[in-house]
């Protein structure tokens, strides 16, 4: 893979693709900062950082302003100006002292979704929860530890999460907007190993291409979980990835140098920035979100 942002972040996450921007942003969670660069930017960093009050790990484009994000905070769901800096919170969100977001995403049917989980994991704890472009708040699943990878089918029918705890990615149906819980199958298993799935994204004919974090590698895997192959990345926590560039066939890739000692960091010194692939099957496009107002 290619280095895309040489800006090394301590928990690089939720990549999202801009389209009309024609810009990757990203997040550093635990330092709290949003970045910006442009696909054909010659800046090795970054093309605009924003230093955020607050917590956010995952958002969404937004559907009606293009200088809009939707983003989660540790409190609350809103919209960021990034011409201001500004937030304005719309939903509060029952996530409590403690707690955090993780990994969510724009599904293909206009909601987006989001887990919660512990700041310290101590089992499986953490919550799964939708919110409808009428801006309905809805819990969709219980007792997940690390919820990653917020995947969906074209027709949004199939929903792919990963507890990263249990290193485990599961495929659930999805009926009307609801979460069938009983419907659950185990798509990836990776049990037993270094790695665990992490952040994922879907191409055009249904495969999903998931980030292993610990395992130096993004793994591609057809609608029924086989195994296809995978593409080696130059640091040892990846953490999640998105299809984008200008005809959706590149694969960016976030990672993290939390938790890594001083010696595995000057053996892999990337670690913490951003990686693209180009590929030959584009991705399923995400949707950006709004709630209508």
């Amino acid at each position: 893979m290619e280095v895309f942002s040489e800006e090394t972040c301590e928990l690089g996450e939720g990549p999202v693709w801009h389209a009309k921007r024609q810009s990757l942003f990203w997040v550093d969670i635990l330092n709290k900062c949003l970045y910006e660069k442009n696909f054909f930017s010659c800046n090795k960093y970054y093309d605009s950082k924003w230093d955020l009050p607050f917590l956010v790990s995952t958002f969404a484009i937004s559907k009606s302003n293009d200088g809009f994000l939707w983003v989660v905070t540790e409190n609350s769901f809103g919209e960021f100006c990034l011409a201001t800096g500004e937030y304005t919170p719309v939903i509060t969100l029952p996530i409590f002292e403690g707690y955090r977001p993780n990994d969510g995403g724009a599904a293909p049917d206009g909601s987006f979704w989001f887990g919660t989980m512990e700041k310290n994991p101590t089992g499986r704890k953490g919550k799964v929860f939708s919110i409808s472009p009428k801006g309905k708040l809805t819990k969709q699943l219980d007792n997940i530890g690390i919820p990653n990878t917020f995947c969906w089918s074209a027709d949004a029918s199939t929903f792919y999460l990963s507890d990263s705890l249990r290193q485990q990615t599961f495929s659930y149906s999805v009926i009307k907007g609801e979460l069938i819980e009983s419907s659950e199958k185990i798509h990836i298993d990776l049990i037993g190993g270094a790695a665990t799935p992490d952040g994922g994204a879907i191409d055009a004919v249904g495969n999903m291409w998931n980030v292993q974090w610990g395992g130096a590698r993004v793994s591609y895997y057809d609608s029924t979980g086989q195994f296809l192959k995978k593409i080696e990345v130059p640091v040892p926590q990846p953490t999640s990835c998105c299809m984008g560039g200008p005809q959706n066939l590149h694969l960016f890739v976030t990672s993290a140098r939390a938790g890594l000692s001083e010696k595995t960091i000057e053996y892999y010194p990337s670690s913490g920035g951003v990686f693209f692939e180009e590929l030959t099957m584009p991705g399923l496009a995400v949707k950006p979100f709004c709630i209508e107002r």
